[in-house]
Formats: structure tokens, sequence, C-alpha cells
């Protein structure tokens, strides 16, 4: 289940990186980099400061 899951996140990474290619007005700058979730295990905390 777990595999099932990152799949899932990897292909919603993919989604939103495009989308804010494809439209960079829609997305102010920086919110791209915050909104991306970087972890390499969804188990580890988030570190938004």
């Amino acid at each position: 289940m777990k595999d099932d899951l990152n799949h899932i996140f990897t292909k919603l990474r993919g989604m939103k990186t495009r989308l804010a290619a494809t439209y960079p007005d829609a997305f102010p700058a920086g919110v791209v980099a915050k909104m991306m979730d970087q972890r390499p295990d969804l188990e580890s905390p988030l570190d938004y400061t």
C-alpha cells in the first residue's frame, strides 16, 4: 500500500510541476517551492518554517 501511495504522490508532484511550468502566472513566486513536497519518506515531518 505504501508503494501505491508513493506512486500517487509522485504523479501529483509531477502534475503540479507541469501546471506551474505551463501557467506560471497562476502561482506567485516562491509558492511552488513550498507547495512541492520533496520528502523522500512520507512519514518524516513537514518543515515549513
